[in-house]
């Protein structure tokens, strides 16, 4: 709970380092797959080997980029709480994403980037572009349903002996 960091009384400095932990564990993943899809092999590749592990690194870097602005976010916070999103608040939490850093409306609560990350905003603004095309690139449909079409669900059922999905 650390209270002594900055003051505060909430578990600040366990959100940052939740976000701090995703980070790696998303950098973990984009080295691996990248590692996989530049692998030699000794046979050729078909399409279906090469979109998994380049999915998994637009996933993982893109996953990277919102853990890190959760952890950012919350250190902000710890420094100023009015110019960040409030991490005791569920919802607030929810609204934190790498667009943050460029909306420099008033209504914002990234608004406190230019403040207390001067460096880290005018890098991610400079490199806007490369950021949102990253973004863009992801398929978040694993994330909202099943991607198996055909015959597979039956298969996997018949492995495993068991009712999978409804």
């Amino acid at each position: 709970m650390q209270d002594y960091n900055l003051n505060h009384k909430s578990d600040w400095y366990g959100h940052f380092r939740n976000g701090e932990r995703g980070l790696q564990a998303r950098l973990f993943g984009v080295t691996k797959h990248y590692g996989e899809l530049h692998s030699w092999k000794p046979s050729k590749r078909d399409a279906e080997e090469m979109d998994y592990p380049l999915a998994s690194i637009l996933f993982g870097m893109d996953s990277a980029m919102e853990c890190y602005f959760y952890m950012l976010n919350a250190l902000g916070w710890a420094a100023k709480p009015d110019w960040f999103a409030d991490i005791s608040n569920d919802k607030s939490l929810r609204a934190i994403k790498p667009a943050n850093i460029w909306d420099m409306t008033t209504e914002s609560p990234a608004a406190g980037y230019a403040a207390v990350f001067p460096a880290v905003q005018k890098l991610w603004q400079n490199n806007r572009w490369l950021i949102e095309f990253l973004i863009d690139q992801r398929d978040v449909s694993k994330h909202r349903h099943a991607t198996i079409h055909g015959s597979a669900l039956r298969s996997l059922d018949w492995y495993y002996g068991t009712q999978i999905f409804d």
